[in-house]
C-alpha cells in the first residue's frame, strides 16, 4: 500500500481538490534490446497544504480509492534546490 511515483505536476482542478501528475519509466524492449519510455497520467487527491503549481516535481503515494478516477495522495513537493542539487551528484 505504500508505493510511491515521483512525475510532473501538469494539471490543478482547485474545486475538485485533483491534480494530474505524468510519470515516466525506462523499460528495455525484450527483443530489440532498445530503451523505451512510457509516460503515464495519474489522477491524485491534495489539500490545500501544499503550494504547487504547474511543473513541479511531486511525490504521490497509492491510498484508498477517492473516486472512480483517484487512487492517489499527494505526498510531497520536491523543491527546485533539491533538484539542483541531485542534478550536480548524478
Amino acid at each position: 500500500m505504500n508505493q510511491l511515483k515521483i512525475g510532473v505536476l501538469i494539471n490543478i482542478n482547485q474545486k475538485h481538490k485533483t491534480i494530474k501528475v505524468l510519470t515516466e519509466k525506462k523499460f528495455q524492449d525484450k527483443k530489440y534490446k532498445k530503451t523505451l519510455l512510457k509516460n503515464k497520467t495519474y489522477l491524485a487527491h491534495f489539500h490545500s497544504l501544499f503550494n504547487c503549481s504547474e511543473g513541479d516535481i511531486v511525490i504521490i503515494k497509492k491510498s484508498k480509492p477517492i473516486s472512480k478516477t483517484k487512487h492517489w495522495l499527494l505526498y510531497g513537493v520536491i523543491s527546485p534546490k533539491f533538484l539542483t542539487l541531485l542534478k550536480k551528484i548524478i
